[in-house]
């Protein structure tokens, strides 16, 4: 996973963390160099988010960024 899909899929579940108390994204990467978002529990559980989930999340926040330019013209 490239670093710019990461930080545009960080910047969507920022929202998601916001709205739900006990969840908490981390970026990873692994020992081969490639890029995962996971998921925290507040129960103490993972879970590591498909390459296509990351994307889609991605996706929703530029797609949500270009809304919010077109709103605002």
């Amino acid at each position: 996973m490239n670093a710019k899909t990461i930080e545009y899929s960080m910047k969507q579940l920022q929202h998601i963390e916001n709205d739900n108390d006990g969840v908490k994204f981390h970026q990873i990467k692994q020992n081969n160099g490639h890029l995962q978002i996971y998921v925290e529990f507040g129960c103490g559980k993972n879970i590591t988010l498909s390459d296509d989930e990351v994307y889609y999340q991605a996706t929703e926040y530029l797609k949500s960024e270009i809304d919010y330019i077109n709103q605002n013209k």
